[in-house]
C-alpha cells in the first residue's frame, strides 16, 4: 500500500496516493511496523502538501515527527520539520520557519543526508524569496538543484531550478516583486517533491 502510494503521488496523483494508503497506518502499527508507519505518514504529508492542505500537512508532520519518536529514527525527523516549516513560510511566520530549519539542518547533517539537505535547501529558498532575501534565495536554489542533478532526482531539479529563476528575475526586475509578494504558493512547479 505505501509503494503504491509513493508510485502514485511521484506520478502527480496525490489524491490517489492519498486513496491507496487510507488504512496502511493502522495495518503498520497492528503489525509493529513502526518504520513502514513513518513511511506511510510521508506519502501522507507530502501528498497533503502537494495539494495545498496546509492544515492536514501540519498534522501529518506533527504525527510523522511523534512516529520518528518511537522508534527512534533521528534522522527522519527533519522531514516532518521541513514540512512544518514549508507552512509556516506559506503563513508567513518567518521566524517559526527558521527555526524549524535550523533544527531539521543539524539532523540532516549529522546524518550526512544528502537528500535531505538538498531539499531543506530548496525549502531555505522558498523562506528567503518570500521573505524578499533574494540573493540568498537564489544561492539555496542553486545549491539544491546542484545536488538535485548529482543525486538524479529530476523533480527536485525541476522545482529548485523555478525557485532559481523566480528568485533571480524578482531580482534583476524590480516591476515583478508586487506579484511575488501577493503569490502564495506551495510549490513553483507541478513536479512531485519529496514523499520518500
Amino acid at each position: 500500500m505505501r509503494d503504491t502510494g509513493f508510485i502514485r503521488y511521484r506520478s502527480r496523483e496525490a489524491e490517489q496516493a492519498l486513496s491507496a494508503v487510507e488504512g496502511a497506518e493502522e495495518l503498520a502499527l497492528a503489525d509493529g511496523d513502526l518504520n513502514n508507519r513513518v513511511d506511510i505518514i510521508g506519502v501522507q504529508m507530502a501528498s497533503f502538501w502537494y495539494l495545498g492542505l496546509l492544515d492536514e500537512t501540519e498534522r501529518a508532520a506533527q504525527r510523522y515527527i511523534h512516529a520518528c519518536e518511537d522508534i527512534p529514527w533521528v534522522r527522519a525527523q527533519a522531514h516532518g520539520m521541513r514540512y512544518l516549516a514549508e507552512t509556516a513560510i506559506y503563513r508567513r511566520d518567518f521566524g517559526t520557519a527558521r527555526k524549524y530549519l535550523a533544527q531539521a539542518r543539524r539532523i540532516a547533517e549529522r546524518h550526512d543526508d544528502a537528500r535531505g539537505i538538498m531539499r531543506l535547501r530548496m525549502t531555505e529558498s522558498r523562506l528567503h524569496l518570500a521573505a524578499f532575501e533574494l540573493r540568498e534565495a537564489e544561492d539555496a536554489a542553486t545549491d539544491a538543484e546542484v545536488s538535485a542533478i548529482g543525486l538524479g532526482l529530476p523533480s527536485e531539479r525541476a522545482e529548485s531550478s523555478a525557485l532559481r529563476l523566480a528568485a533571480r528575475r524578482a531580482r534583476l526586475l524590480p516591476p515583478l516583486r508586487p506579484f511575488l509578494r501577493r503569490r502564495r504558493s506551495s510549490r513553483m512547479t507541478d513536479e512531485p517533491v519529496g514523499g520518500d
